[in-house]
């Protein structure tokens, strides 16, 4: 008993019996692997992982688009007096002490609306400086300022990092003391000799005779005109340049007179393909710009599918903060700068420090629309960045909202009315600056800024105050 027999049906039911103990075996130690496999280091389980399914309905179902928030500019969000932040700690070194006020106060609702969108963290590095030579040589590269000197041994680090976007920066405002090299002539004077160089050899001056155009013409106002890039960086591309050189002397009407033709291109081409339907201009300014030409120029481009790179990113963050929240990014992104004073509001547009900039001094512009109320706050933080700061070179995106709104050939179609159009705009280096201000860090890790969002709020508020009406 117990062991199989002689007979060959006996053996023939022996080996089916080991057979099946020997599958269901197989089969526990394969759950078991699986099961292992998804523990985490803590032995939890990991949670399973949402399904990123590209609609939140069902095609062509009434209620699919009553399921996304529309896109709005919130009201102020500092409604608590409480939960306002303590002025003293309006700059980007006392955002970890906003927020321990917050959770010492029971601020649950700011502490909830900024954790659903940002990691921020306080850090403290270390050094030590043991030669008095360079002891004195750090001392002099900050200007023999003790103070500051004092903080180089344990210096502050601020974290911060969009969970959607995936944008990081590191704040250390010390870095801003570091050695630049000798600076050969002043920002004005560099600025005079560009213009003076550039002016009689400009051929965006005479756009008619050495620029190239589109097969169906040019679009001309009495303030710009367009011209087709000679080397395209996509099917449809445009410059659009105002018809003065100068790189800096624009006013509010130019600027506004270039977006709108700039719109009436866009509008032009999408009819003539409309499948073509994510708008963005671009605006680089001088070399450290990265601009080719002195002369100002935005490019405009039309693309199908999805916006270009970056601008795609904020889409699809969007996109998975509806999954994970059922809130509207872009609404809750204001509110998250409001609740720490980072914006500034003209009419209909907001303006927005944000708390992870891609480079020195970043605004954010938005609105339902770009209208004059747009134009104008946008005009005012580029005002501040020329005559207030100083800073003549800049980068500017802007993403308009999509020409069309269709679920059917989209993954990541996020409705039109929850989109804003916005604007990011960042400050690049000096015209007399021996040094680049993008290195492998910003290129390939996270981003290092060392201008503070709380005093760049501040400049923009002042610039709005005096220039738009």
């Amino acid at each position: 008993m117990g062991t199989c027999a002689d007979s060959w049906v006996e053996v023939s039911q022996c080996s089916l019996q080991k057979a099946l103990k020997l599958g269901v075996v197989c089969l526990i130690v394969t759950l078991v692997c699986i099961s292992f496999l998804n523990f985490n280091k803590a032995g939890k389980f990991y949670p399973k992982p949402k399904r990123l399914l590209p609609f939140a309905g069902s095609v062509g179902s009434d209620r699919f688009p009553s399921a996304w928030q529309q896109f709005t500019i919130p009201f102020s969000s500092l409604k608590d007096e409480q939960c306002t932040p303590a002025k003293d700690h309006l700059n980007i070194k006392g955002l970890p002490q906003i927020v321990q006020q917050w959770r010492i106060l029971k601020c649950r609702e700011n502490l909830k609306s900024l954790f659903r969108m940002y990691d921020i963290s306080g850090r403290e590095g270390s050094i030590v400086i043991d030669s008095k030579l360079f002891k004195a040589k750090v001392l002099g590269w900050l200007g023999n300022d003790t103070d500051l000197f004092k903080q180089i041994f344990k210096q502050q680090l601020i974290v911060t990092y969009n969970n959607y976007t995936k944008e990081e920066t590191v704040f250390n405002p010390l870095r801003a003391k570091r050695p630049l090299g000798d600076v050969p002539t002043s920002e004005l004077d560099e600025l005079k000799r560009l213009h003076i160089q550039t002016n009689t050899s400009c051929d965006f001056c005479n756009a008619k005779r050495f620029t190239a155009r589109d097969p169906d013409g040019r679009m001309e106002t009495p303030l710009s005109i367009t011209a087709a890039n000679t080397f395209r960086y996509r099917a449809f591309h445009q410059l659009v340049m105002p018809k003065s050189h100068d790189a800096v002397a624009w006013n509010e009407t130019q600027l506004i007179d270039m977006f709108n033709l700039s719109q009436l291109w866009l509008e032009k081409q999408v009819h003539k393909q409309p499948s073509y339907v994510f708008p963005v201009i671009d605006w680089d300014l001088l070399p450290p710009g990265g601009a080719s030409q002195y002369h100002p120029h935005l490019q405009v481009m039309l693309t199908p599918d999805r916006y270009p790179g970056v601008v795609e990113n904020w889409r699809r963050a969007a996109f998975d903060y509806h999954r994970d929240h059922g809130r509207n990014f872009f609404t809750d992104f204001i509110s998250v700068h409001d609740m720490l004073g980072l914006t500034v509001r003209h009419r209909s547009a907001v303006a927005i420090a944000t708390l992870t900039p891609k480079k020195e001094n970043e605004v954010v512009v938005m609105a339902k629309e770009m209208n004059k109320d747009y134009l104008q706050l946008l005009y005012a933080v580029l005002r501040s960045y020329i005559d207030d700061m100083q800073l003549y070179s800049f980068c500017l995106s802007m993403a308009l909202t999509p020409f069309a709104d269709d679920p059917s050939t989209d993954r990541y179609y996020t409705p039109v009315k929850a989109l804003p159009v916005f604007t990011r705009v960042v400050t690049r280096g000096k015209l007399s600056d021996t040094r680049s201000d993008i290195s492998s860090l910003e290129l390939f890790t996270f981003s290092n800024v060392n201008s503070d969002p709380f005093s760049l709020i501040q400049k923009i508020q002042q610039s709005v105050l005096t220039r738009v009406s």
